[in-house]
């Protein structure tokens, strides 16, 4: 059972990248390094499976990203951005995540780093939302950055019905922006 959960948090590394590009991003120019992501990505297809798919029918739970984002805490990785939004370059909700360990280690580690720490934290698979981690630089998240980062308290903020750096936010849901 471990083997085969070990199995399948390696394969959310790779499905996190694949799902991290849309029709729209596609056209947009990304450093190497994620361009070989998600070349990896893609062709890593020993592993996939029917319990995959079952974990992209997760619905929205504000509850989960509170246990992820406390998980990744106990784990050292310092989120600086932590939101679920509903992009429209993407057909469901998206936990998007954003910190300066994440871009230092490239778009692939960065999945790794967090299924490490949810696997490593006894985190059911089943229950891992689609995660989008996007890059400290990357416009919406700068964009955020400097509207929220110096408020009190984001925890609690709706978003949405608007232009956020290059991306269109439908909803949100913030739990942290600093």
């Amino acid at each position: 059972m471990a083997a085969r959960e070990a199995r399948l948090f390696a394969l959310l590394k790779y499905w996190d990248v694949v799902r991290s590009w849309s029709e729209q991003s596609r056209y947009a120019r990304h450093p190497p390094e994620s361009a070989q992501a998600i070349i990896e990505a893609v062709g890593d297809r020993k592993s996939w499976s029917h319990q995959m798919v079952q974990a992209l029918l997760v619905s929205v739970d504000l509850d989960t990203g509170t246990e992820i984002l406390r998980i990744l805490d106990e784990a050292n990785l310092k989120v600086s951005v932590a939101l679920w939004v509903l992009l429209e370059e993407y057909s469901h909700w998206r936990l998007l995540l954003a910190a300066h360990q994440f871009d230092t280690a490239g778009p692939l580690e960065a999945h790794g780093l967090v299924n490490d720490a949810l696997r490593a934290a006894g985190f059911p698979i089943g229950n891992k939302p689609s995660i989008l981690i996007l890059p400290m630089r990357d416009p919406t998240v700068s964009a955020l950055r400097r509207l929220f980062g110096k408020a009190k308290s984001v925890e609690g903020m709706r978003l949405g019905g608007q232009q956020i750096g290059r991306r269109w936010v439908e909803d949100g849901y913030v739990y942290r922006i600093s």
